[in-house]
């Protein structure tokens, strides 16, 4: 019985580890995803290898089998299989076919089949807020004492934009003139930080049996933190969202209080001009949000069934947004309609489909699922999140017998 109980515990202590993994070694994170050394990319693709293959061996491990179901073997074959046309047609049309993001697009769809294998929909959720619960006490703690002026010790790092942070290995803080200080987490911006809290509260309000309000409380005090406009709204979507269908009126109580409390701290002038007066002032913040809209949709359709692929978007998003609406320094920030524009819209609707299949699972009734939908999009269409491990591992991942790691 001991053996039995203590090889479960490492099993799910693994579990949290490579999940802990796939969130600090990425395209998001500061240290590996916009670190001005390449070598830390390098390192990145090793460490998903690694992963890779650790997950294959865990699954060997506790069911003395590799194998999975035909859904699941037959989605992955055809994701894998379009992104090689569109890097096939990419070549063709005069482009490089050893684009390294195809290989990451391909690894990341290999991950998020294989770990369906080893977290159910409920364990792989609750693994989640776990590791952003804690993350976020780190960061919300090291915001403070910095500005309280205490030094912490830190390693310097720069990123691709030439900006200096200092990194504490759990959080990170941006050095120079800014208006406001905000909360980097261990991400390369406050807005993709405003992300994976987004995630979390909504894994929690609409995943969980018995909701944490201290957890809550700590993603919604991070995310504020941040002061990125679409994570506001996100989380007002979501707690919107769960108001409509909340059967327990302390719970219910309680979260319209915060949310109260949130209003208030969001219509203080400075706030309110720093996080929402990109909505009447002209800035490339929100010309990027705007012309990913406009100019990825056209873009879209004008390679409608296999994209353009990832050099071309690279090289002339910027150009044709220059070129159509003379707008300069915008990015390309809606990962759905990157996605699109880099695959074409038959990957993407596969994508779509199960997705929001995904999000149908998280509601009970047809307006909850409406504004958990469009929490969803407003949280991908402000960030590049094509290469994510998220944006692929909610396709595959279904309900299984439910097995608690909280403890």
């Amino acid at each position: 019985m001991n053996k039995v109980i203590k090889k479960s515990s490492v099993i799910r202590f693994v579990k949290y580890i490579i999940l802990f993994l796939l969130i600090y070694c990425s395209f998001e994170s500061l240290l590996f995803g916009t670190n001005i050394l390449p070598s830390f990319q390098v390192a990145m693709t090793g460490i998903y290898v690694i992963l890779e293959l650790g997950i294959l061996l865990l699954i060997f491990v506790i069911q003395e089998k590799i194998s999975f179901d035909k859904n699941t073997a037959l989605m992955s074959a055809i994701l894998i299989g379009l992104i090689f046309l569109t890097q096939i047609y990419s070549y063709v049309t005069g482009y490089s076919f050893f684009s390294p993001q195809y290989f990451y697009n391909v690894l990341l769809v290999i991950i998020a089949c294989t770990m369906t294998k080893l977290y159910s929909r409920q364990a792989f959720e609750e693994i989640f807020v776990n590791i952003m619960y804690w993350l976020s006490i780190a960061g919300i703690g090291i915001y403070v004492i910095n500005i309280l002026g205490v030094s912490l010790p830190h390693i310097v790092l720069v990123n691709k934009a030439n900006l200096l942070f200092h990194y504490y290995l759990v959080s990170a803080q941006l050095l120079g003139d800014y208006i406001i200080p905000r909360l980097y987490g261990i991400f390369r911006e406050p807005g993709v930080l405003g992300v994976y809290l987004s995630l979390a509260v909504f894994f929690e309000l609409f995943s969980t049996k018995k909701i944490s309000l201290l957890k809550i409380s700590v993603f919604i005090t991070a995310s504020l933190l941040t002061f990125s406009t679409s994570g506001y709204i996100t989380v007002g979507l979501l707690a919107l969202a769960y108001l409509l269908s909340a059967k327990n009126n302390l719970q219910k109580f309680l979260l319209i209080l915060l949310t109260t409390i949130v209003l208030c701290f969001c219509l203080t002038d400075q706030v309110n001009q720093f996080v929402f007066g990109k909505f009447y002032t002209v800035n490339s913040s929100l010309n990027s949000r705007i012309y990913s809209l406009y100019g990825g949709f056209v873009l879209s359709i004008q390679g409608f069934f296999l994209g353009h692929g990832w050099d071309y978007i690279i090289n002339n998003f910027t150009r044709f947004i220059d070129r159509t609406y003379y707008i300069t320094d915008t990015s390309f920030t809606n990962t759905y309609l990157r996605m699109a524009c880099t695959y074409g819209w038959i990957f993407t609707s596969v994508v779509l489909v199960y997705t929001l299949k995904f999000l149908k699972r998280h509601s009970c009734s047809v307006l909850q699922f409406i504004f958990i939908t469009l929490a969803w999009f407003v949280m991908f269409s402000n960030e590049n999140f094509l290469l994510n491990i998220i944006v692929y591992v909610v396709l595959f991942l279904r309900e299984e017998k439910y097995e608690s790691f909280a403890n």
